[in-house]
């Protein structure tokens, strides 16, 4: 039985999450608070896997919880439920929270939120992954900018004009993003040449995971850059999301989810660049132990560092709010094992991933990460291996990109 804690003053609230969960009776055994001391007694009681609570709870917004929480009770996940990505909030929420959930429009949503984070978190919140993120000096925080893209996408009326004037406004981050939209590897036919007209042409979801990916790599110097061939790993996700883009459309799959496969596939490596960041000597070591031994990175990284940049990126982004199902696809993209609802979604994830590498100058790759092996691990990728990369391969023939 898992048991989760609910710290809200709202008494609504509270009331809605009982009825919800007591339905589920068979999964949650829940507890109920509407004060910092009731939880403090809570906790002290019992053992608990989860606790959701509001930012808005009193005592300097909750920070106290979580810190006890995170200091006492590492093991639990903690989920903080914020109005919205562009809200005002303490910024070092993101050290003590490990998910930052922007409160659904229905409770129902918030039941399905709850049981999908606390699966995946259960999946990805190995001691050594959560050693490696509490042992970081720094949590890279969001770029001022995304929260004011989210703002923009939350408006009543989002202006194309008011965004790119967004991301033009820091110019730093206007020209790296101008930089991989116009990398061949990005895969568009025209040339971009202002932010307005990048979200214009991508739409403001795209745009975003761009800044994001920019903002993490902005972190290196450019001798760091080179040595960790950190230009290679933009590229290819860059790629990956290209692809994974057109294979979504070839399913015929809604508008959302091929945005979400698009962002996924641009930052389903941003676990790397949070490695290389922070322990780059060592990332140094992966990189060449895995192209000497002719072995993925990700098995590298779990043996020296005891957790794979896919878990890393994933917790991350959960910090900073994205959706789940983005954060889902980038958490499971290097396990064999996966959650049946987003089979095919995560099936595609791979293929492109897999196909992006076949793009880069063989120089710049590891070919331990370009084995079939993961069509043999999965009856149903194995039955789409040859359409899927007749759709890659039309793809990127009609791109600038050569294979």
């Amino acid at each position: 039985m898992n048991r989760l804690l609910f710290v809200d003053t709202s008494p609504q609230n509270l009331a809605a999450y009982s009825m919800l969960f007591v339905n589920n009776a068979n999964e949650w055994e829940c507890r109920f608070v509407d004060s910092i001391k009731t939880a403090f007694d809570e906790l002290s009681y019992s053992n608990f896997d989860m606790v959701v609570t509001d930012i808005k709870m009193p005592v300097l917004n909750g920070v106290p919880l979580l810190e006890t929480i995170a200091q006492m009770y590492p093991d639990i996940i903690r989920v903080v439920l914020i109005p919205s990505l562009s809200a005002d909030y303490p910024k070092h929420f993101v050290k003590y929270a490990h998910r930052m959930l922007v409160r659904p429009d229905s409770y129902e949503k918030l039941e399905v939120s709850v049981s999908r984070i606390f699966h995946l978190y259960k999946a990805i919140m190995r001691p050594q992954a959560i050693r490696f993120i509490d042992g970081l000096e720094t949590v890279p925080s969001l770029p001022k900018v995304y929260g004011e893209l989210v703002a923009e996408l939350e408006s009543p009326q989002p202006s194309v004009k008011k965004a790119g004037a967004l991301v033009a406004a820091d110019i730093g981050m206007s020209a790296s993003i101008l930089k991989m939209v116009n990398s061949a590897y990005f895969g568009l036919s025209e040339k971009v040449t202002s932010p307005e007209f990048a979200v214009s042409l991508l739409g403001l979801d795209i745009v975003q995971g761009l800044v994001l990916t920019a903002h993490l790599f902005s972190a290196f110097s450019s001798a760091e850059t080179k040595l960790l061939q950190l230009e290679t790993v933009v590229d290819h996700c860059l790629i990956t999301g290209f692809l994974a883009k057109e294979i979504a459309k070839h399913e015929n799959l809604p508008t959302p989810v091929v945005d979400a496969l698009h962002i996924s596939g641009i930052l389903h490596d941003v676990g790397q660049l949070i490695f290389a960041s922070h322990s780059p000597k060592l990332y140094r070591q992966v990189i060449d132990i895995a192209t000497k031994e002719n072995r993925p990175l990700f098995e590298i990284e779990q043996e020296l560092f005891g957790a794979t940049h896919s878990e890393i990126g994933a917790y991350l982004l959960g910090q900073w709010g994205l959706p789940e199902s983005v954060i889902e696809f980038i958490a499971y993209h290097h396990t064999d094992e996966t959650p049946d609802y987003i089979n095919l979604e995560l099936s595609i994830l791979k293929a492109a991933d897999f196909y992006s590498k076949k793009v880069l100058p063989k120089t710049e790759v590891n070919a331990a990460d370009t084995s079939e092996k993961i069509f043999e691990k999965s009856e149903f990728l194995n039955s789409k291996k040859e359409e899927w990369g007749t759709v890659c391969v039309s793809a990127i023939q009609k791109s600038t990109m050569k294979i």
